[in-house]
């Protein structure tokens, strides 16, 4: 079984940059060695939750200029 160590900032660096990889194609992404490093799985849903927020927001601007032609 495999498993992550969590208190390991460079596991987690790793993680992160395989994951970014992955779903996006991203091939580089670094950072500071003194910096926490947040952890990605729980970024996306933050990202995600705010893209549907703007696209909710867009579509309903986007209907009440319609109805106003």
């Amino acid at each position: 079984m495999t498993s992550i160590d969590w208190k390991n900032p460079e596991s987690c660096i790793e993680l992160n940059k395989a994951l970014l990889n992955k779903d996006f194609g991203i091939t580089y992404w670094d950072i500071p060695s003194d910096a926490l490093c947040p952890t990605i799985p729980s970024r996306i849903d933050y990202l995600n939750w705010i893209n549907d927020l703007i696209n909710v927001s867009f579509l309903t601007v986007r209907i009440a200029y319609n109805d106003s032609i």
